[in-house]
């Protein structure tokens, strides 16, 4: 047996040297004399992966007999309230499920891990224990948190997190041939999670391509935290701070780690060096000595490992995917560029983290992200190359005495000699400032109690003022007051103009923080901070007022000379990335502005802490990002926790609650949460009115959202109600060119489609996208929106061809704006589907239809209604070719999505009802084709005008049905009245015309009306 396993540990080794995707042909040619033997080294290669544990040689070396069995699959059961549908992996210590909730309460997919059969000792059971504790208190977007968790009836723990439909950061990369900036960035994105489980006391322990997972949308996920460590005192007398607890993965594990010594935070920082180095090079850096590491040999020795530059240069040219080559193609881009791309500051970062003594690596994972970041920017890294200067230091640490005396000395001597030099300069500078803001807040302190004492009633003379009256007082003392303090008089200026643009009084607002900015010019020479503070809070204001262009210039300018007097970190840098990121949204640019929002973020909450109202205002900006990108986990985590912190913070009734609460309450209406969004949207109209008063901006948008929602559901008379109320409030605040109103009007004129008001429609929208233009631009989504609103209206009323025109700019805008995999973009290929199927263009139409329901199957839950419509869409197309058969299980499945988002008898429902009666009617089963349409008639009979063409379609259809179930009665008062309206060539629907000639010939033909039966035959 010991020739065997020998045998067996070489194949292991030379496996793992190669890449995981060559490993299988490698042995199929080395074993193909021995089956068994390259079935042992497979699963040996197995438990390496999955575990980081070699108990295969316990098995082998013990013989045949003791070989355990694999453990049975729980796959097809139920555990708690959800059931199993298939094995999704084996590790260490448990089995992963994808598992779906079982009792009705909601739908959800999971992912479920159960301990293995066979492996519930006590500390296993604690370790799994510990698991939910540690996921429990883990609530990040980029890191996979618990959900639930429980025992099943054989007593085995388990819990459950959210599926996460994603593959490893290596494959991620590689399959969409990510280049190195884009792998930084991602990884960036890892340093952050790792992070805020370290600032909550955990330590991952594992972090490997496989515990870490991108999804399509490219959202980082870590996952397992099954082997982290707690930090606080009360984790630490917990079972896995036993010194011989080493579950680990050697190629990943810190050198700390595989001796059993203690396991830090820094631990974690070896494990990314060790990801960062597979990202950059496609190859695994302690591959090299795979040997010494399983076994635990490196202790004492720093391992001469190459530097990602030198590495790519000894690539095994006998394995294509892992040739220079391929990695270079792999990162878009040659061998000779990637080389010059990692050599310098890339290898010291990689070898920083990978350094053998932990304290010499990062000090942390977010100090790991920030160097990142700095090389990204172009600027100094903090790795440094391993030289003289860290050996001088090392002599230091070892004659701290007789070094620090030395020291003393001449540091006494050259600070006295500095100190005499500077201390004058010093003072003088000192004094001198110190002065300039003594007399600055001398003269604002004076004016404001000037300005206040105007509420005096003594002055006043009994009146009460306003906020605004008292503004106004405010601004026209300034001129007067202090016009010999140029400094004072820009500061109050700017104070002032940001409390007019509260109160929406925008052109007030615009005259104040112009005037500042225009003082600060002619005092300051650029750059300087000053200036850019006015041109920051300038642009915002052109922002509000939908001027985005000036906006654009005005805060990239300030932030092109922020970045020159500032240090990376400063606040006032990240606030003017903030602002900048807020115009990206306004022209679309959702990619750019995650960034910079991510960038800003990351400077406020290491700055002031994550409770800050910045940092919260920043990362609800950032939700609504990903929530545009159709990340909605994401956004729903981030909007949350800002919620609550500022519930914290500031108690249930603030602005800046209200602002939270319409933002999820957004997010739940886009996800069809029609009743979680109602809740929220009427706490945010009741409380804005009370804060606001009557006629401000945000009643305005509070009546709006709601207006949105009710025609969601059906309600178009209360959704008219609301837009009227909001665009007369918007556009007595804000003017009639501003583009919140006319945003509203787009809406208002989308009711009028759902109405039937086609001309009224067309009129309104053709009149907004003019107005709104000048505005914004066309490559804007408000365009998208009203051009595609535009494009029904030109359909219903028969232009075709303008129809077509519309949709074909809409979707011209949106792949420039979103790329071609959006939800937007699924939205309006299935619309012009519908539009060339109606044009006798058949055959494009299908192929669109089905490129749009494969989007939106892959981006949208499973119970959306934009995934509906897409079913309905292609079942439409299905049935009007006669293929009743591929047809009906579309229509079926879209009439089920319905009527679970829709309330009963919306107008939605009643369009694949009316198809599937069409259909039940041509494959005689006319008791389900009269229940169908006579739902369908009701829901059309109680929204739209009688005349409307669709109620029309359910009474010509409903008299057919009435023929072949014999009441002919009712069946020629249908028919008869529908050929008056519809049978003739002036009507416009041909189809209509000819089904309606059929129906009546075979209602006369059945009462033995022989000669009307052929009259109606005739052409």
């Amino acid at each position: 047996m010991a020739a065997s396993w020998d045998r067996i540990e070489t194949l292991f080794f030379a496996a793992l040297e190669r890449m995981p995707e060559a490993r299988a042909a490698y042995l199929m040619e080395a074993c193909a004399d021995d089956p068994d033997l390259r079935r042992e080294v497979e699963e040996m290669l197995f438990a390496h992966e999955e575990s980081g544990s070699l108990d295969i040689e316990e098995r082998l070396l013990a013989g045949p007999s003791t070989r355990r069995p694999e453990p049975e699959s729980m796959a097809g059961k139920d555990v708690g309230p959800y059931h199993l549908r298939r094995l999704l992996g084996r590790g260490g210590m448990g089995e992963v499920y994808l598992a779906e909730r079982a009792d009705g309460q909601y739908e959800q997919l999971v992912a479920l891990k159960v301990i293995r059969a066979g492996l519930h000792s006590a500390e296993i059971v604690a370790r799994f224990r510990m698991e939910r504790q540690i996921l429990a208190q883990l609530v990040h977007p980029n890191i996979a948190y618990l959900t639930d968790g429980g025992v099943t009836p054989e007593g085995c723990s388990f819990l459950v997190m959210p599926f996460v439909d994603g593959v490893p950061i290596t494959l991620y990369c590689d399959t969409h041939r990510l280049p190195i900036a884009e792998r930084l960035r991602l990884f960036r994105t890892v340093c952050t999670a790792v992070q805020f489980a370290h600032r909550n006391m955990v330590v991952h322990r594992d972090l490997k391509p496989s515990n870490i997972l991108v999804t399509e949308e490219g959202v980082v996920k870590l996952l397992d935290f099954g082997i982290a460590k707690l930090l606080d005192a009360e984790a630490a007398e917990g079972p896995m701070t036993r010194a011989d607890v080493r579950v680990m993965t050697p190629e990943y594990a810190a050198p700390e780690q595989i001796r059993g010594e203690a396991v830090t935070t820094a631990t974690d920082v070896y494990a990314l060096g060790v990801l960062l180095f597979e990202l950059l090079t496609g190859h695994n850096p302690n591959r090299t000595s795979q040997r010494s590491d399983a076994s635990g040999d490196r202790e004492g020795r720093e391992p001469k490992r190459l530097r990602p530059s030198v590495r790519l240069a000894h690539t095994d040219k006998t394995e294509p995917d892992s040739s220079l080559e391929a990695v270079s193609a792999a990162r878009s881009t040659t061998p000779k560029r990637l080389r010059r791309r990692l050599r310098g500051d890339l290898d010291n970062i990689v070898m920083m983290a990978l350094r053998e003594e932990p304290e010499r690596r990062y000090a942390s994972a977010d100090q790991f992200a920030e160097d990142i970041e700095r090389y990204l920017s172009g600027r100094p890294v903090i790795a440094r190359k391993d030289t003289a200067a860290y050996r001088l230091l090392k002599f230091i640490r070892r004659h701290r005495l007789g070094v620090g005396m030395a020291a003393a000395v001449i540091v006494l001597i050259l600070g006295f000699t500095g100190a005499i030099l500077m201390q004058g300069r010093t003072v003088a500078l000192q004094r001198d400032a110190a002065r300039v803001e003594r007399d600055k807040a001398t003269r604002v302190a004076a004016f404001l109690q000037n300005v206040f004492s105007a509420a005096d009633p003594a002055l006043s003379r009994g009146d009460a003022l306003t906020a605004r009256e008292l503004l106004d007082q405010g601004a026209a003392r300034i001129e007067s007051e202090l016009a010999d303090a140029p400094a004072v008089k820009a500061d109050l200026m700017q104070t002032i103009g940001g409390a007019y643009q509260s109160l929406a009084l925008y052109d007030e607002a615009e005259r104040m923080l112009g005037e500042a900015l225009t003082l600060r010019q002619a005092m300051h020479a650029p750059p300087h901070s000053d200036i850019a503070e006015g041109m920051v809070a300038l642009g915002t204001l052109y922002l509000k007022r939908s001027r985005f262009r000036v906006a654009d210039s005005l805060i990239s300018a300030a932030l092109a000379m922020q970045t020159r007097l500032s240090t990376p970190d400063s606040s006032a840098l990240a606030r003017t990335r903030a602002r900048l990121a807020d115009v990206r949204v306004a022209f679309g640019q959702y990619d750019a502005a995650e960034q910079l929002y991510r960038t800003a973020l990351t400077t406020l909450e290491a700055r002031y802490g994550p409770d800050h109202p910045e940092v919260l205002e920043v990362m609800n900006d950032l939700a609504g990002v990903r929530q545009a990108q159709d990340a909605f986990e994401e956004a729903e985590a981030l909007m949350h926790t800002v919620l609550e912190r500022r519930r914290q913070r500031y108690g249930e009734r603030h602005v800046s609650v209200l602002a939270s609460k319409r933002s999820l309450a957004d997010l739940y209406r886009e996800q069809d949460r029609f009743d979680e969004a109602r809740s929220l949207y009427e706490e945010v109209l009741a409380d804005s009115r009370r804060i606001y008063g009557p006629g401000h901006p945000a009643v305005a948008a509070a009546l709006a959202d709601l207006g949105a929602l009710t025609m969601d559901l059906g309600a178009y008379e209360d959704a008219l109600h609301y837009y009227e109320q909001a665009i007369q409030m918007a556009e007595a605040a804000l003017g009639t060119a501003h583009l919140t109103p006319l945003g509203y009007r787009s809406n208002l004129a989308l009711i009028y489609l759902y109405q039937g008001r086609y001309a009224e429609a067309r009129d309104l929208l053709q009149e907004t996208i003019a107005r709104t233009l000048p505005l914004i631009g066309e490559n804007h989504p408000g365009i998208a929106d009203m051009r595609s609103n535009l494009s029904f209206a030109l359909g219903y009323l028969g232009d075709m061809e303008g129809s077509e025109r519309e949709l074909r700019k809409v979707l011209a805008i949106e792949r420039t704006l979103y790329g071609p995999r959006h939800t937007e973009v699924a939205t309006t290929l299935s619309s012009l589907s519908t539009l060339l199927w109606d044009r006798n263009r058949h055959e494009e139409a299908l192929a669109l239809a089905e490129e749009a329901l494969s989007l939106r199957r892959a981006l949208l839950p499973d119970a959306h209604t934009e995934l509906g419509n897409s079913l309905y869409n292609l079942g439409t197309m299905y049935m009007a070719a006669r293929s009743y058969e591929e047809a009906r299980p579309l229509l079926e499945d879209a009439l089920a999505i319905y009527r679970k988002q829709y309330p009963e008898g919306h107008l939605t429902t009643s369009n694949p009802q009316m198809k599937l009666a069409r259909i039940a009617y041509e494959q005689g089963r006319t008791e389900e084709a009269e229940k169908l349409v006579r739902a369908s008639l009701a829901a059309r009979e109680a929204v739209l005008d009688p005349d409307d063409w669709r109620v029309w379609q359910g009474r010509s259809l409903l008299g057919a049905i009435m023929t072949r179930r014999g009441n002919f009665a009712e069946a020629e008062s249908l028919l008869s009245a529908s050929f008056a309206r519809w049978g003739s060539p002036e009507a416009g629907w041909p189809e209509m015309a000819a089904d309606l000639r059929t129906w009546l010939a075979a209602l006369y033909e059945a009462t033995g009306q022989s000669r009307e039966a052929a009259r109606f035959r005739s052409p």
